[in-house]
């Protein structure tokens, strides 16, 4: 564990934000110190291997098991950051994170590390003629972030793909930017709506993150079908359908390594 160096966070708010997604703030003094991190960076919450989040349970040569999370919101001056974590099924459909989220009650305790930084393309820290975000209900709190970091002016599609109807959200973004909702309940996937999103001229920004057989599916779209340059593209899975997020990561780094040598 001294490894990992975790930091203890303190619940202090705890609520149901649409009908699949709950906002958690949480505070440690550490955050105030946090100068280079930003909403959208991201933590990774820690939990022993019942699930429970008293670490002190792992024998001492036990990892504890990892859930990765993007920051919603950050506020130095009150020492807190908020989480929107989805909610995945109930009993022993659901992972550890929203099993945890779902039953936490105010002043409890548990453990993180990070915070880590998710990369941008050129596209975006440079200036893009047209953004283009496509994401799933767990890219849903790093998109909010950059739709409200977008300049005023910018123009470009979100397409956001959610369980129901009832989990759309209200979000800040410019005017210009054409938030389309998609739901996995209608039986919609993010392939077929992205495809039905005209394309609009000049350079683009294109981020997505999702589930990842669909993020294969995108990544052809925009890499082979669109030409999207390497630069101007950030592509990447948050989850793997039927799989714990330690063995999401190996299948992800292979995958990347193959998709790298056959460019």
């Amino acid at each position: 564990m001294s490894k990992l160096s975790p930091i203890s966070l303190t619940l202090l708010r705890n609520q149901e934000l649409t009908p699949h997604m709950r906002r958690l703030t949480l505070k440690a003094p550490c955050v105030a110190d946090f100068e280079q991190v930003s909403a959208g960076s991201y933590i990774k919450l820690l939990f022993n291997s019942y699930g429970g989040t008293d670490l002190t349970q792992l024998a001492e040569s036990q990892r504890p098991a990892m859930r990765t999370y993007s920051i919603r919101a950050l506020d130095r001056q009150r020492q807190t950051l908020t989480l929107d974590i989805v909610m995945h099924g109930q009993g022993e459909e659901t992972g550890p994170g929203s099993n945890w989220a779902v039953n936490a009650q105010v002043g409890e305790q548990i453990d993180m590390v990070g915070p880590g930084h998710l990369a941008k393309n050129a596209a975006i820290e440079e200036g893009a003629d047209w953004y283009f975000l496509v994401g799933d209900a767990t890219a849903l709190p790093a998109i909010s972030t950059y739709l409200e970091a977008l300049p005023n002016k910018a123009e470009g599609h979100a397409l956001i793909l959610v369980k129901s109807r009832a989990d759309a959200q209200s979000l800040k973004a410019p005017k210009g930017m054409q938030v389309q909702w998609c739901y996995a309940q209608e039986g919609n996937e993010l392939l077929t709506e992205t495809l039905r999103i005209d394309w609009l001229p000049g350079r683009v920004a294109v981020w997505v993150a999702c589930e990842f057989d669909d993020m294969r599916l995108l990544r052809q779209y925009f890499r082979n079908q669109r030409s999207v340059p390497h630069q101007d593209i950030y592509i990447s899975s948050y989850w793997r359908r039927g799989k714990p997020e330690d063995q999401h990561v190996i299948d992800k780094r292979y995958d990347a390594e193959a998709y790298a040598t056959s460019l």
